[in-house]
């Protein structure tokens, strides 16, 4: 099931809020993975944790990122950022970065983690989810800096 119904309808390659991605990223992956832990922690501005918020730092994401979960491939990160925002209570939920942290590979250009997360879903009925670990791994285009999937 795709998430682009959730989204509002907003075209990504239309909306002028999206960074310049055309432009290289010129972090290194340690950088990234600095960047990554706080999004993933506290949010790019303290909203809380991106995975229930869609607070991330979207520079270094290019703009077609394909972001899959168990249950979803999203190929925009508008799209993926508008669904996070009416999923979760941000309130009610949490999302931990397990130890030891992001980890950065050179040799496959990713950054790895475990993330446990648990909350309530944004639904008259506040389903809760039970705590669950998930693997996540950031691949970044060698060619741009910026994270593709």
């Amino acid at each position: 099931t795709a998430l682009a119904p959730l989204s509002g309808g907003n075209d990504p390659k239309n909306d002028n809020t999206n960074k310049q991605q055309q432009q290289s990223n010129n972090l290194s992956l340690e950088e990234i993975a600095s960047q990554l832990t706080i999004d993933l922690t506290i949010g790019s501005t303290s909203q809380g944790s991106y995975f229930l918020t869609g607070d991330l730092t979207t520079s270094l994401f290019e703009d077609d990122c394909t972001f899959i979960d168990p249950t979803n491939s999203v190929s925009s990160i508008t799209k993926y950022r508008n669904a996070l925002k009416i999923l979760f209570d941000p309130h009610d939920s949490i999302v931990q970065l397990m130890s030891p942290g992001l980890v950065v590979n050179h040799d496959t250009n990713t950054i790895k983690g475990t993330v446990l997360s648990q909350g309530t879903l944004k639904l008259p009925w506040k389903p809760r989810i039970s705590p669950y670990m998930s693997d996540i791994t950031y691949t970044v285009n060698k060619e741009t800096g910026l994270i593709k999937e």
